[in-house]
Parts: C-alpha cells; structure tokens; sequence
C-alpha cells in the first residue's frame, strides 16, 4: 500500500511539472488557456493527493475545527504580509534593486490576468485561488506528501521537506521564503491536529483576504 501511496505521489510531482512546461509556453494575454492549465495542475494534485494520502491519519472536520482554521487563517494572512514585505525591505536595505524589480513582476503576473478581464474570469479566478487550490493543495502537500515523508524521515523532517517542495512548485523567486514559511504553518497545523480540514479553510481564507487585497490595489 505504502507504494501504491509513493507513486501516486510521485505521479502528482510528474504531472505538475509537465502542466508547468506547457504553461511556459502559454502567451500571458490568454488567460482562459492559462486558467485552463491551472485547473489541470490543481485537478492533478486532488486525484493524486486522495489515492497518495493515508486518510486514517487524519481527524475528520468538524464545525469548531474549521472555526479554528478561520482564525488561523488570518494568522497566516499576516505572516504572509510580515514575511514578504520583510523579504523586501531586507533586498531594499541590500540595494538589489534588480530584485526588487522581479519582486513587482512576481506579484504583477496574477494583476495581468485580473486587470481589463471579463467579470466572469475574475470570478473563475477567485473560485481557483480561494477553493480549489487551498483544497487540492492541502490534500496533496500536507495529506499526502508530508505524511508519507513523516513515515520515511520523521515528522519534523517531513515538514521542512513539504514546506520546501511547496514553495519551489510555486515558481516563486523573491517570495519563496515567505511560501516556504507558509507551508510551515500549514504544515504545523496539521503535524499538531491531524485536521487537513483545518489546514484548507486557514489557507482558503489567507488566499481570500490576499485576493480581495489585491483586486483593491487594481
């Protein structure tokens, strides 16, 4: 069973990375075609997470629980807030103005698709970044990768492993420690609860408030 679990795991990594190859070549100005790829790179996480993940160890939701995960969701909006404008102010002191330059170009690529784009694209946006990826996401990383890791390296171990390979798979550059970090909390809410329920609704709502935060500044 254990490697029925690996391969699917590993097909998810596999299949990540081939979406992400076409999605390279994708023009930025299409962005029904880029939505499109990021439905399959979710969709592949989900079935690869469900058939990858151990579900008895993990505790079923329940209505406190996803309270819970509202609150710490908006603990994890501040720390991504803290961390990444950390992350810039440190380039800033350091004069890597270049960086600083890649930073905006970070952020920049998800206002191209939101800016001048129909009502429903941006509502298909939301629905990607608040739903669908926190759920595909969870499953995968913290249910399925980290638990199979905490079998392999320890629990420990396993939580920097996943919260490093999350924030690779992001492509981020200038906020890949601000990503790493936040795979850590969310990895630590499910090492010390065993609620991925948990874990979605905290990023769910971190995505959400960063979203609306987003499209405020457009």
């Amino acid at each position: 069973m254990q490697r029925v679990r690996t391969r699917w795991i590993v097909g998810g990594l596999v299949g990540w990375f081939a979406v992400a190859a076409i999605s390279i070549l994708m023009p930025s100005d299409q962005p029904v075609a880029n939505l499109t790829l990021i439905a399959l790179q979710q969709a592949v996480f989900l079935i690869c997470g469900i058939m990858g993940a151990d579900w008895t160890q993990f505790t079923p939701p329940s209505g406190r629980s996803l309270l819970q995960g509202v609150v710490l969701g908006f603990g994890l909006y501040l720390t991504n807030i803290f961390s990444g404008s950390l992350v810039v102010y440190l380039l800033d002191l350091l004069g890597a103005h270049q960086a600083l330059q890649l930073a905006l170009e970070e952020r920049s690529a998800m206002e191209l698709v939101l800016t001048g784009s129909p009502s429903i694209v941006v509502l298909l946006v939301f629905l990607s970044v608040v739903i669908a990826a926190p759920i595909a996401e969870e499953i995968f990383f913290r249910g399925a990768l980290q638990g199979r890791l905490a079998a392999s390296v320890g629990s420990k171990a396993a939580l920097v492993l996943t919260a490093l390979v999350f924030a690779a798979l992001h492509l981020y550059i200038i906020q890949f420690v601000p990503v790493m970090l936040a795979g850590l909390y969310l990895g630590l809410i499910v090492l010390r609860t065993r609620d991925l329920g948990k874990a979605v609704t905290a990023h769910s709502v971190a995505n959400c408030l960063t979203f609306l935060a987003m499209l405020n500044t457009l």
